[in-house]
């Protein structure tokens, strides 16, 4: 069956713009390597290995995180300054279990429970997540989010949960109370390339071990490969809709099949190189528009958190009653401590 040209599609991410045709008609069957690749999808079985597909799919995600998220401006009345804020990068840490290892299925219902309280009370929406293991070997869990969430409350929720779960009882018999140093939380701002840094720490080894099974990383929908960006030119409207893309500024490279027996490739398309700086001055019309657009969608979905969220300081307090006996927990030498914030915040601890 005949092929037909029909349109041109443009994949758009932060990072580059890859432009290929659109062919109706003919008939197309996937290779060996493509089907054993969906069939391992399908079992979810990567070895603990971050695939360069999932790792490309990872950056997209960071990238449209920082481009999509806007500067804000906390007040510390402890310290009495400002200061401004855009992306943090927090790490979650799981105490060594006496005996046994953590297995991937409860990482994961403690990482859900985590995300689900974080969404409430956090106001968050946009992160990405990657697992990995220390080399003491500790399972961390790294997560970049343009929220801000105060140190000593990122603690609490972490602990928490660690507790419920009896992961930190281990600990509690060696110190006599359940709030290890668990979390770690870092505004980034002063590193130049700020999704390089982000993108090469989460792109490490994940040193899981090959019985691991379950996903390594993740993300929200709005920063996922689900929720492409992309745009469709009809022919009659090609020239005018490349033309911002065909400047020397922009670099870009073919993309070729492999061989055949006979050595020769055909072109499937086109990649352009593109960064923050070449958004904004270089690429203009219709698919600036779509990148815009995508942003601005990222961005739209993400809840506001009232005014006095950004205005902290920090009240340390004993554990109370009702808690310990929600918990189960009846006797320990040194209470958990609680953060409660200055804006009728230490409710939201409780419930």
């Amino acid at each position: 069956m005949q092929c037909h040209y029909t349109e041109q599609r443009f994949s758009i991410s932060p990072t580059y713009v890859v432009s290929t045709p659109v062919y109706s008609g003919g008939s197309w069957v996937r290779s060996k390597k493509q089907r054993q690749s969906e069939s391992n999808l399908q079992k979810n079985d990567n070895n603990g290995i971050l695939s360069k597909k999932a790792a490309t799919k990872m950056r997209n995600a960071v990238n449209w995180l920082l481009e999509s998220a806007t500067w804000k401006t906390v007040y510390s009345k402890t310290e009495q300054k400002h200061f401004r804020f855009k992306v943090n990068f927090i790490t979650l840490t799981v105490p060594k279990i006496e005996g046994r290892d953590i297995s991937s299925k409860e990482l994961k219902a403690l990482l859900h429970n985590w995300l689900v309280y974080s969404r409430k009370y956090f106001y968050m929406k946009n992160y990405v997540w990657k697992i990995e293991r220390g080399k003491l070997g500790k399972l961390h869990i790294h997560l970049t989010t343009d929220t801000f969430i105060h140190y000593r409350k990122l603690r609490d929720s972490w602990n928490r949960l660690l507790m419920k779960s009896g992961y930190s009882d281990t600990y509690y018999s060696r110190t006599g109370h359940y709030d290890p140093n668990s979390t770690d939380v870092h505004s980034v701002k002063s590193i130049k390339n700020l999704a390089g840094y982000i993108c090469k720490y989460m792109s490490k080894e994940t040193e899981l071990g090959a019985d691991w099974t379950g996903r390594l990383w993740g993300c929200n929908y709005e920063l996922s490969a689900g929720n492409k960006c992309s745009y469709i030119a009809d022919p009659s409207e090609l020239a005018e809709v490349s033309e911002s893309l065909m400047k020397r500024e922009i670099r870009y490279s073919p993309i070729l099949s492999k061989p055949d027996s006979m050595g020769g490739t055909k072109r499937l398309g086109e990649i352009f190189f593109v960064n923050t700086d070449t958004w904004s001055r270089h690429i203009k019309g219709k698919i600036k528009d779509a990148y815009d657009n995508h942003r601005f969608y990222i961005r739209s979905q993400t809840p506001k958190p009232p005014k006095e969220y950004y205005e902290y300081g920090v009240i340390i307090s004993q554990l109370p009653t009702i808690y310990k006996k929600r918990m189960g927990i009846t006797q320990y030498k040194k209470p958990l401590v609680v953060l409660r914030a200055v804006a009728k915040q230490s409710e939201l601890l409780l419930n």
